[in-house]
């Protein structure tokens, strides 16, 4: 169970990653006018700080997931700690997205998916205990 865990870190982790870097990176170019010569600063930072925030996020998944697989304990807690903070995103996605439109549809859809992903997460890595023992070779 640990080990579909660590699976499910790394692949939330790439994706949160690339998402991540696009924002840090090219974030405050999606509302560059044409006509413009500058970007309005306040956009262009808080599309910097909101994607470099996402990035370590990402990052910190990878770095989890990995290292689950190499069965240490510290990323069995951050583990943990990532999953049990996206079951609280995927519950607040599932609460807010229980309209009529098609817009909070899509979040109702999202937020089960994520909440399914990380209950798996928590589950996986609460269950999967041996998995982070030392055996002592005799």
């Amino acid at each position: 169970m640990a080990m579909l865990a660590g699976l499910v870190l790394v692949i939330v982790g790439l994706l949160v990653t690339l998402v991540g870097g696009f924002l840090t990176f090219f974030g405050g170019r999606l509302f560059q006018s044409p006509f413009a010569t500058e970007t309005a600063d306040g956009i262009s930072g808080g599309f910097t700080v909101t994607g470099a925030v996402i990035l370590v996020t990402g990052i910190l998944h990878l770095l989890s997931g990995i290292f689950v697989w190499a069965h240490r304990s510290w990323a069995r807690y951050l583990g943990l700690v990532l999953g049990a903070l996206g079951v609280l995103l995927g519950i607040a996605g599932f609460l807010g997205g229980t309209g009529q439109t098609t817009s909070q549809q899509f979040g109702l859809v999202t937020g089960l998916v994520i909440l399914a992903a990380y209950a798996l997460v928590l589950v996986g890595l609460i269950m999967g205990g041996r998995h982070f023992r030392k055996e002592r070779i005799q």
